[in-house]
């Protein structure tokens, strides 16, 4: 879900997603390592989709569940959520994650990308929002048709980051 140095040579970067989004991004970032994660349930094909990748791992996520060390002990300069609030039930557990993520990381960039399927959706960025995240940008990228099941056509990006004044306070937890 993030980037930070590895030994010395590049990156580290961690999308919550594991599917395109992820493997694109290892694309784009030739110099970083790309960790790939998904629910326990789906590691063995989020492992095999890592496999041929040298520059891309995966490690099983559970937004309940505490954040595993192979992710929690590296600091990270981008997360990404991509397409993460299909289960607006989890948006607090999602919240949770990403927020002590970027508590370990405070000058990461937090990129969220998402069909807009439910009003009930912006919920997760309010409480970003709340954990002290303020919005950097935002655009809307058109589909080429409107999906059948939701009616979206067109993808949300926004980018995120922790506020100055939770900067401040991460900073000092993390010194």
């Amino acid at each position: 879900m993030g980037c930070s140095p590895q030994n010395g040579r590049g990156r580290d970067s961690h999308p919550s997603s594991c599917g395109i989004a992820g493997l694109a991004l290892s694309r784009l970032r030739p110099n970083s390592h790309v960790v790939l994660s998904d629910l326990p349930l789906a590691s063995s094909i989020s492992a095999k989709n890592a496999t041929p990748h040298p520059e891309t791992s995966f490690c099983a996520l559970d937004w309940d569940l505490p954040i595993p060390l192979e992710i929690a002990a590296r600091r990270f300069d981008l997360i990404l959520v991509a397409d993460c609030m299909y289960n607006v039930d989890a948006a607090p557990a999602l919240a949770s994650v990403v927020s002590a993520l970027l508590r370990r990381s405070p000058r990461a960039l937090l990129t969220v990308a998402h069909k807009h399927r439910h009003e009930s959706e912006e919920r997760f960025r309010r409480l970003l929002e709340a954990a002290g995240m303020v919005r950097a940008d935002r655009a809307l990228v058109a589909l080429g048709g409107e999906d059948a099941e939701f009616g979206a056509s067109e993808v949300e990006l926004y980018t995120m980051r922790l506020g100055a004044e939770a900067t401040n306070q991460a900073a000092g937890i993390l010194c």
